[in-house]
């Protein structure tokens, strides 16, 4: 799996072609954008990685000029230091997202493709800006549904999964990371509208604490 878009974007095709192994890679989710928007203006909010790269051409090539969509683009290189500062809900991410996005907002855009995983973070930020004048399209949900499948028909799933059995594990400083994993995880959950409320109960409630430990490289 390769969990960032960036990443997806340079090394994607390289790592299919090296490796005799199912790879699932990050694709920002400009299809399902193209087909719900009614003004014909898409955005999509990327880092300047994943403009650089291949994929987000090539979706829009195939998916938005066909359909006469128009894609723009906005990019930011503080917002992924602001979520992963614990800052996703701050005064200063609004600003910059006030920013960046204001030219898609007067262009009409209605559907906002969130081109990073660090960006499903910012709903709250987004939604106090922007109320509802995008709909944020996030391709998480869809990608871990395609993962599940390919571990299926690999025979790779584990049989048994440990209720609330979640580890992190981080390559830089624990305690930096402690906090910031913990707030963001809650937030995570109570941001999605389809979680049950009694899976929000047990992630409040929890007993034990995430397990988040060192890796090293």
């Amino acid at each position: 799996m390769v969990a960032c878009n960036t990443a997806s974007a340079f090394s994607l095709s390289h790592l299919r072609a090296r490796f005799a192994m199912p790879i699932v890679g990050l694709v920002p989710a400009v299809k399902p954008a193209v087909e719900a928007t009614r003004s014909g203006v898409v955005g999509v909010l990327a880092t300047p990685g994943t403009l650089r790269g291949t994929l987000l051409a090539d979706v829009i090539r195939q998916f938005a000029e066909p359909a006469g969509v128009q894609v723009l683009q906005a990019v930011s290189r503080e917002l992924v230091p602001l979520v992963e500062t614990g800052q996703a809900d701050s005064p200063q991410t609004r600003e910059v997202l006030r920013d960046v996005l204001a030219p898609l907002a007067g262009a009409g855009a209605d559907q906002l493709v969130l081109g990073c995983t660090h960006y499903p973070f910012l709903a709250a930020s987004l939604q106090a800006e922007y109320g509802d004048r995008f709909v944020l399209v996030d391709s998480g949900a869809a990608v871990a549904r395609h993962t599940r499948n390919v571990l299926a028909r690999n025979m790779l799933l584990t049989p048994h999964t440990r209720p609330g059995g979640v580890t992190y594990l981080v390559t830089g400083d624990l305690e930096a990371a402690q906090p910031v994993i913990t707030t963001l995880s809650a937030q995570n959950v109570h941001n999605r509208e389809d979680t049950p409320a009694e899976a929000v109960r047990a992630f409040s409630g929890r007993t034990t604490p995430l397990r988040i430990e060192p890796i090293y490289t």
